[in-house]
């Protein structure tokens, strides 16, 4: 959407933010989609297994999905909020702890421990969603 129509993309996400919109909505809004229902379509094209699709388009609404991969839309749902929303990640890491009895993290090491997880991965998730791509996808008459 940044790369094929920049403007445009860029006057959705200043309004998303100075209304304190969803950016999903307001994508809908200026483009008749938004950038989960592309990734999905870009999931597909490269004929990826569902599960990706899936968790793209519904990262934001978990609920939405196939009950088969919901767990893994959750996920995913909680990575965005730790990174769009400030404070989320010790509301999170509070509620784990509450619940600590069932993990082996003693309270000293759980930032460390999850700092560990992100560094470890963030390699390997990348590469999973960033496959080349010859094709550029359409959606609305508006190649990507």
């Amino acid at each position: 959407m940044f790369i094929k129509t920049p403007e445009l993309a860029l006057k959705a996400l200043l309004e998303s933010q100075e209304q304190k919109r969803s950016i999903d909505k307001v994508e809908r809004e200026y483009f008749g989609f938004d950038y989960c229902q592309l990734g999905s379509a870009l999931m597909q094209q490269w004929q990826l297994p569902e599960v990706y699709s899936q968790i793209i388009e519904h990262h934001l609404y978990p609920e939405h999905s196939k009950p088969i991969f919901r767990a893994e839309t959750e996920i995913v749902n909680h990575a965005y909020h730790l990174s769009e929303k400030p404070g989320y990640l010790n509301k999170y890491l509070s509620k784990i702890m509450a619940n600590r009895q069932h993990y082996e993290i003693g309270q000293e090491n759980i930032e460390e421990v999850v700092t560990k997880e992100v560094v470890e991965n963030i390699d390997q998730v990348y590469a999973m969603l960033s496959p080349p791509n010859p094709h550029g996808v359409a959606m609305n008459g508006i190649e990507i």
